[in-house]
């Protein structure tokens, strides 16, 4: 049985913030979007997807702790 992203995301939210922080850190050292993607066997689009996330979350985050 194959499981939805609404049923993975809340289980391995940890996992999902370690490959955001993993694929900042690749960009940061000078790696391509795509071989981001190749790297973890995804789309290139997924790889941009990932990262802005990542970024809204941290402005969110920094926005909540400021108040």
């Amino acid at each position: 049985m194959c499981k939805t992203m609404k049923e993975i995301i809340p289980t391995k939210k940890h996992l999902l913030v370690k490959r955001a922080k993993i694929m900042k850190f690749l960009k940061k050292e000078g790696y391509s979007g795509e071989d981001i993607a190749t790297i973890f066997n995804i789309d290139r689009s997924g790889v941009s997807r990932i990262l802005k996330a990542e970024e809204k979350y941290k402005g969110l985050v920094r926005k909540v702790l400021k108040n």
